[in-house]
């Protein structure tokens, strides 16, 4: 199992973990919802997500879970699997003051 933490938006953090082979390159990319503002207790306007590939192919099935990496907020959704496309998006994401 392989274990990634990617900063997203400021305050979530990606924490991946992928089963496969540890051969595999997986690799991770910001698709949607980075570098938003919203008001407090609001969820924001894009819900962040996020792609992961298996060399030039999407991952398919991955679990990923989106947390809080400082600041405060409410996340929905944290536990995503990958699309057909390799997409992961969190359900919503709500922003709080610290």
């Amino acid at each position: 199992m392989k274990q990634h933490y990617f900063l997203l938006a400021g305050v979530i953090i990606i924490a991946l973990a992928v089963v496969a082979p540890v051969s595999t390159a997986y690799s991770i990319a910001i698709t949607a919802g980075n570098n938003q503002s919203a008001t407090v207790g609001t969820a924001v306007a894009i819900p962040p997500s996020v792609t992961i590939m298996d060399g030039t192919k999407p991952a398919i099935n991955v679990s990923v879970t989106f947390a809080v990496a400082s600041g405060r907020g409410t996340i929905n959704g944290a536990n995503a699997t990958t699309n057909t496309r390799g997409i992961a998006t969190v359900g919503s994401w709500k922003p709080q003051t610290p």
